[in-house]
């Protein structure tokens, strides 16, 4: 969020990218949010662009389908691109469609859902390509927010608007500015997929801080604010959440393999990682968790998703 329009208004668009190893961008898709396209909107976006509308701005699975086949896959045939060809892309529901994979089917085109909540491990526009646009994007704004439309007294403190009919070109000079084939090969090449080699893969980024190997002796948890709690009080917090049947189930599976439901697998694994933890380290706590969380999302003028 990089300023706050005085009426409060906002509005949510989505932008869909898609590149591919050899570091060529296809056209993107920009969905808005909008009952019927604005004449304005379409004359002022790139001929080549491809645009949608949704109620909220969101991508919707016809919105998706109708890109792969009126975009995407002309665009494969116009460059040349020998088929079959594989298409990596996140799991989200308005990607998965029965029309959508019979499509790609029969026309070779071969789709691969990247492992769940790996995307900034392996989605090569979130390992090196949405970073350095999303601050192209912000110079972009602020530049456009302080140029005049006609001469302005000096101390005059007047902004113009970023409209809709104006967000395709503006967003175009920050694509041409920061995606390069340069970083589109980088970027696949560090999440691992092109040339294929999990060694290039950044599984430091897996955890922000390395776990320490010594545990020091005078842990102050209740003045430090970068310490993380002990385990024994996340477990003792955890414990707490999950109420005496669940806990019972997940003690009975301790020294064994996850025999239970399927969806309470990932926390039993994580109580079970405390539950190691605290044993070995004995740790005493005296951290005590505020009941009160609040949750702040981070805003941004654009979501940017993957193809």
């Amino acid at each position: 969020m990089y300023n706050i329009i005085a009426s409060g208004e906002k509005e949510n668009l989505t932008v869909l990218l898609n590149i591919n190893a050899a570091g060529d961008l296809a056209p993107p898709l920009v969905v808005f949010s909008m009952k019927r396209m604005s004449k304005l909107v379409a004359e002022r976006a790139p001929k080549d662009w491809c645009l949608g509308k949704s109620d909220n701005g969101w991508m919707t699975r016809e919105l998706f389908y109708e890109y792969m086949v009126n975009t995407f896959h002309p665009w494969l045939t116009e460059k040349e691109i020998p088929r079959p060809v594989i298409v990596f892309f996140d799991g989200h529901v308005s990607h998965l469609t029965y029309h959508l994979s019979q499509f790609c089917k029969d026309n070779q085109i071969e789709l691969v859902i990247l492992y769940p909540n790996a995307t900034h491990l392996i989605q090569p526009l979130d390992v090196g390509i949405f970073k350095p646009l999303k601050s192209e994007w912000k110079k972009v704004v602020l530049g456009f927010k302080a140029e005049k439309d006609s001469p302005e007294p000096e101390n005059s403190a007047k902004v113009r608007r970023l409209k809709k009919e104006n967000f395709c070109e503006e967003l175009q000079k920050a694509i041409q500015r920061s995606v390069t084939p340069g970083k589109i090969k980088n970027a696949f090449r560090a999440s691992g997929l092109f040339p294929f080699d999990a060694d290039n893969v950044k599984y430091k980024n897996l955890t922000s801080q390395p776990a320490s190997k010594e545990i020091p002796e005078n842990i102050d948890t209740k003045n430090s604010k970068n310490s993380c709690p002990p385990s024994g009080a996340l477990l003792e917090h955890l414990e707490k959440y999950l109420g005496e049947e669940k806990l019972e189930e997940f003690r009975k599976n301790k020294h064994r393999s996850w025999l239970g439901d399927e969806k309470n697998e990932s926390l039993f694994k994580f109580w079970k990682h405390l539950e190691d933890s605290d044993s070995s380290l004995n740790l005493s706590s005296s951290v005590s968790f505020n009941e009160e969380v609040q949750v702040v999302n981070d805003v941004e003028p654009v979501n940017m998703n993957d193809g």
